[in-house]
């Protein structure tokens, strides 16, 4: 693609998580030049509430007349992981080669139950509920696997911020790394 010519523009619909990321994500499909190269990142939005990457369980099956034995299990297989992958296939989001950047705002409604002052005090700050960030994390680069890279290996670098919002969303920027910077 020429410099001159414009790029496809993908952009985020919510007007809230365009507010809390700030210049964390910017809206859209963006092309920027760096040191010659022209570098795609890809930004898009998950509807619904975050879930963390889910362990797995076991059990001892104990049953009349039988030996007990170990029964193990994964609940709720990734559910959010597939809503990852769907929202962004569905941004035309391509696989990259090389290190990767992920930049991840998860925005978290406020209970009903809280007052109308408790929530307008609230709304836009940092918040700490379940599930963890390590979880939450773990679960978009799975989901991004196969369809903004290969591997998640790939991951040299990720960012998580989580703030108080009147929806569920995520919202996730994919980027490649051209350069290393030392700090």
């Amino acid at each position: 693609m020429k410099p001159s010519q414009a790029p496809p523009v993908v952009k985020i619909e919510n007007p809230l998580a365009l507010q809390a990321m700030g210049n964390l994500i910017t809206a859209g499909l963006l092309w920027k030049a760096s040191r010659g190269r022209t570098v795609t990142t890809y930004t898009f939005e998950v509807s619904g509430p975050p879930s963390g990457k889910q362990r797995p369980r076991s059990r001892i099956v104990l049953q009349k007349g039988k030996k007990p034995w170990a029964q193990f299990y994964q609940p709720h297989a990734g559910a959010f992981r597939a809503r990852v992958a769907d929202s962004a296939v569905r941004a035309g989001v391509k696989s990259i080669d090389g290190p990767v950047r992920v930049q991840i705002v998860v925005l978290r409604k406020m209970p009903l139950s809280w007052s109308k002052k408790k929530r307008a005090s609230l709304l836009d700050k940092p918040c700490m509920v379940k599930p963890d960030a390590g979880n939450v994390e773990c679960e978009v680069h799975d989901g991004l696997t196969g369809v903004a890279y290969k591997d998640d290996c790939q991951v040299a670098e990720s960012s998580f911020l989580r703030h108080w919002a009147e929806v569920d969303m995520t919202a996730i920027e994919v980027r490649p790394i051209l350069e290393v910077r030392v700090i």
